[in-house]
């Protein structure tokens, strides 16, 4: 389970191998009066909606929250200064904490360079596009300026930090303009532009080393099960490892038990 401890329910997914929870635990739906922690990187999907309305669904939410006014004069400010009457692609470069939960080097995953191919390959369609960069490194803003001079729209702030109130409301300002550009150049695995994407539904080309990203899944997908499989086995007794065991296949076993009735 998660480090949440607050209230009486938890429910936590870091190892669940399905990509979208169609449901809440049935615990949480049941006790709706208890605080709830839910520590979880995935969307909840409400049974019997289809993807479609799902992703219009969420796009609507997102624009209707509105930010406070402080913030929300920045951004039209950002609009009206730099955006208005340029098509303007939008470039997330994340380093610092990306991937790592993979333990891996974002930039031999992401590098810089493809980043950069992929915005010239941008300027090789339409040369007058503009393109925002939202960027945790400064280095990385300074060097993509550099290599496209007049061409980068940046939002000036102080140093990225998670930690203060002022960093976090730079990264809001960043994400809301990500989300007005036309397409997206995003870093593999950053739900930061991919929602922002999600917004208006824009495209979202995700820049990744494919030999790279094989190294991620055969660890994810391989390694990381079977250490856990031993430690719980190891720790908890053989009972407690097929308890386990069954919980963490439930859903493939009831499937193949239903494909053999």
């Amino acid at each position: 389970m998660s480090s949440f401890r607050f209230g009486t329910n938890l429910y936590d997914d870091s190892f669940t191998q399905t990509s979208c929870h169609k449901e809440l635990p049935g615990l949480i739906a049941r006790n709706k009066s208890d605080q709830v922690a839910v520590h979880t990187c995935r969307n909840f999907q409400p049974p019997g909606i289809t993807t479609a309305a799902y992703e219009s669904a969420k796009s609507s939410f997102y624009r209707n929250l509105r930010p406070v006014d402080k913030i929300q004069e920045t951004i039209n400010g950002m609009q009206r200064q730099h955006f208005d009457g340029f098509d303007v692609t939008g470039v997330h470069i994340r380093r610092n904490d990306h991937l790592t939960f993979m333990k891996k080097d974002h930039r031999l995953v992401c590098p810089t360079s493809m980043f950069v191919k992929a915005m010239e390959n941008v300027l090789r369609t339409n040369p007058g596009t503009k393109f925002f960069l939202a960027t945790d490194d400064k280095n990385e803003e300074a060097l993509i300026m550099r290599l496209f001079p007049g061409a980068v729209i940046v939002y000036e702030k102080e140093k990225p930090s998670r930690d203060t109130a002022k960093g976090m409301q730079d990264a809001l300002v960043d994400w809301m303009l990500l989300s007005k550009t036309s397409r997206i150049i995003a870093p593999y695995a950053s739900s930061y532009s991919e929602e922002a994407g999600a917004v208006n539904r824009i495209k979202t080309e995700v820049v990744v080393r494919e030999d790279e990203l094989s190294k991620i899944h055969f660890k994810i997908l391989f390694l990381t099960p079977i250490r856990l499989h031993y430690q719980t086995l190891r720790e908890e007794g053989l009972k407690r490892y097929f308890l386990y065991a069954f919980s963490y296949r439930k859903r493939w076993i009831m499937r193949w038990i239903k494909k053999i009735r």
